[in-house]
């Protein structure tokens, strides 16, 4: 979380977080971002978790940051879900697996 250059994905989710906003939590994840410039943002649904997402470009140069803040369509937990995209793979096919596969269990 130094440097731009390395790719990583990171899942905070929380049954206690479950009554807070999802547009602060969103914000406290990208407010600030100056080394990045946002190329999309929207609702996210995936049919297991309903939120909103916002996507970046060029963050240090050329790295992706993908935020998705979202809870579960049972209200049971908040969860939080960065993934800073490095190479052409990792901006496609590893965030659409990402994507795929996110969940969290307690």
């Amino acid at each position: 979380s130094s440097t731009w250059g390395v790719p990583g994905v990171q899942i905070l989710a929380s049954p206690d977080a479950v009554g807070d906003s999802i547009d602060t939590r969103l914000a406290q994840f990208t407010t600030g971002l100056t080394d990045c410039t946002q190329d999309s943002a929207g609702d996210y649904d995936d049919g297991l978790y309903v939120g909103k997402f916002v996507y970046f470009v060029g963050c240090g140069g050329s790295t992706d940051l993908a935020v998705v803040v979202v809870k579960d369509v049972s209200s049971t937990h908040l969860l939080i879900l960065t993934a800073q995209l490095v190479s052409d793979a990792d901006k496609s096919a590893v965030l659409d697996e990402i994507l795929a596969t996110f969940i969290a269990g307690f």
